[in-house]
């Protein structure tokens, strides 16, 4: 049952990966040791960092309200990571920022510009 009072969603014996707003990966709520996925887009005021040293890239991403989290990963920049309009990662928080195992990407559609020419004429 929903209450609009109560802004809490209960974890307990989950098996499956839940989604959450950036907002969620705050520490305001987050399923401790529990693998979920956040959804936002790249913060690119903020850019990126990428550590050769210790193989991880580092970025910020805000959910459609504005709230931002620092995402690490353990890996290398997606190919497409600069084009995307929205990221979804794919990890836990703990320590302060987000700790994601994937990211996936969604790229600008060509058909979506090609819509949005031929519509103007």
């Amino acid at each position: 049952m929903k209450s609009p009072q109560i802004k809490c969603v209960w974890t307990s014996g989950l098996s499956e990966v839940i989604y959450l707003p950036v907002a969620h990966g705050e520490g305001r709520f987050m399923a401790k040791d529990k693998t979920v996925k956040a959804t936002g887009s790249w913060v690119k005021e903020k850019s990126y960092e990428l550590n050769k040293e210790n193989k991880t890239f580092t970025f910020y991403m805000a959910d459609h309200s504005g709230k931002e989290m620092k995402v690490v990963y353990h890996g290398t920049i997606p190919n497409n990571f600069e084009s995307a309009v929205s990221v979804v990662v794919t990890g836990k928080y703990q320590n302060g920022y987000f700790h994601a195992k994937d990211i996936l990407t969604k790229c600008p559609s060509k058909y979506e510009e090609q819509n949005v020419k031929s519509s103007s004429m």
